[in-house]
């Protein structure tokens, strides 16, 4: 009987750590921090939250936006003062250019904020009324992304009725603290053209407001 009631305390546990105690809906912001109300943003930015991109310290970035730099730094100015505006953030650490996802015609960017909070935006959210969401508030629960690396997995299967997933032992969640990314590490084991159950683990990577995106690769 204490053998039993061990089990079950064990799988609740685990049942909590992955689909409750991790959910990173939490991490939300909960505090309205007030707006400014005399026009001077500066006491809730960092000394070095607009430094210009300059040749010397961004060769890459001058030469890839050069003929818009005036306005990236105009755009960046923005993006923290919507930040601070949104009532999410206290205080802008960063207001940047995000070079990995902007184009010439088309550029994004992202404000990193005193008290763990990201928000990114484009530059024509910059010039409207929309109202921002922070990446936590955008984040995939954990619930969710789990579930949907499960379905992707049977999705990239050969025979989907056909794999076994490790639900238990096999899966960990982790959430990033800063981009609030969700990270679903699931193994599996499925079966090729021969009947054969082959190890795989699946690594999803859920950013906030978008589709997963799944890597799959042989397990030991």
């Amino acid at each position: 009987m204490i053998r039993v009631i061990l089990l079950l305390g064990f799988m609740a546990f685990v049942l909590y750590v992955l689909f409750g105690g991790n959910d990173n809906k939490v991490r939300a912001v909960k505090t309205e921090y007030p707006p400014v109300t005399d026009g001077d943003y500066s006491s809730r930015m960092s000394s070095g939250a607009l430094a210009p991109y300059t040749q010397s310290g961004y060769p890459k970035t001058v030469a890839m936006y050069g003929s818009r730099l005036e306005e990236i730094q105009a755009f960046r100015q923005a993006a923290a003062e919507k930040a601070i505006d949104s009532g999410k953030c206290d205080r802008v650490e960063m207001a940047e250019l995000s070079t990995s996802k902007s184009s010439l015609d088309h550029l994004h960017f992202w404000v990193d904020c005193t008290n763990g909070q990201r928000l990114t935006m484009d530059e024509f959210q910059l010039q409207s009324a929309d109202k921002l969401l922070t990446q936590a508030e955008k984040a995939w629960s954990t619930p969710d992304a789990i579930g949907e690396c499960a379905e992707m997995i049977k999705a990239n299967a050969l025979i989907p009725s056909k794999v076994d997933i490790h639900a238990f032992t096999g899966t960990g969640v982790y959430v990033a603290p800063v981009t609030s990314n969700v990270v679903v590490t699931m193994n599996f084991d499925a079966q090729n053209a021969m009947g054969v159950d082959i190890p795989y683990t699946a690594n999803c990577v859920f950013e906030p407001g978008k589709s997963g995106v799944i890597e799959v690769s042989p397990r030991q």
